[in-house]
């Protein structure tokens, strides 16, 4: 079912819908959805710390016939962007921006030629950094909103970006996959961008049967070797963010 009817058929008394992929999970449970959503804006995204991406990984959806049709768009343009590697929607989201916002951009052709001849993962970074520059670091766009690295508005992150360090500024983290999860340091020294130390402790059980007042919050069992404070997260992904900037604008010089 998609997005559009899911929205107009079934729920007419949704006010928002959160779209999330399944490797997310809240982190800290003292936040609340409802602290994200800007009535201003019908869509929200954010942007990927690591990449020049803007994630669809989650996105925060107005119940609005601006954001119905856009998605539905989006949707129906991700049948063009298809790779055996996936990443299509990400792929995607760029171009719908560049066809709605600037579609007579003397650049936008380019981007599109460069993805026209990508075939594997490593293609998509120069087609989402041309298109970037096409965008030329807006991140606001009528009614959308992209959140920049490092903001707080965001409610969500990957966990590997810091070791699985957490503070009261995170909420969800993404990338949560059991299999990436381990304590062996060989893993995490040689690849620090798919492994990670678990940052529950071991007896640490989710499931939706215990998530119930007064009790849920009794699930979130933490190793407190990995909580830490705002200051040091956010000088982390800030430390990120300065370096993909600097290849972004070494990588557009070349384009």
């Amino acid at each position: 079912m998609s997005t559009k009817t899911y929205l107009v058929s079934k729920n007419l008394y949704i006010n928002y819908l959160f779209f999330f992929d399944a490797d997310i999970g809240v982190i800290n449970p003292n936040h609340r959805l409802e602290e994200y959503i800007n009535p201003k804006y019908d869509l929200s995204f954010y942007e990927r710390t690591f990449t020049f991406d803007i994630m669809t990984g989650s996105i925060i959806i107005k119940n609005t016939k601006y954001a119905i049709d856009f998605i539905q768009d989006w949707i129906s343009l991700e049948d063009n962007f298809k790779r055996d590697y996936g990443a299509n929607d990400q792929a995607a989201i760029h171009q719908m921006l560049m066809n709605r916002f600037y579609p007579n951009h003397p650049r936008k052709e380019k981007c599109e030629k460069i993805w026209a001849k990508g075939l594997i993962l490593e293609d998509h970074t120069p087609y989402v950094a041309c298109a970037r520059s096409v965008l030329n670091d807006t991140l606001e766009f009528d009614r959308i909103i992209i959140y920049p690295k490092g903001s707080h508005k965001a409610w969500v992150r990957d966990i590997w970006l810091t070791g699985s360090e957490w503070a009261p500024r995170d909420f969800m983290l993404h990338d949560l996959e059991q299999f990436k999860i381990t304590d062996d340091q060989n893993k995490i020294a040689d690849q620090p961008w798919w492994y990670f130390p678990n940052p529950f402790l071991a007896d640490a059980i989710f499931h939706s049967s215990l998530c119930t007042f007064p009790d849920g919050l009794k699930c979130w069992k933490y190793n407190s070797t990995f909580i830490t404070s705002n200051e040091i997260v956010d000088n982390t992904i800030l430390k990120k963010a300065a370096e993909v900037r600097v290849r972004y604008l070494k990588l557009i010089k070349k384009l």
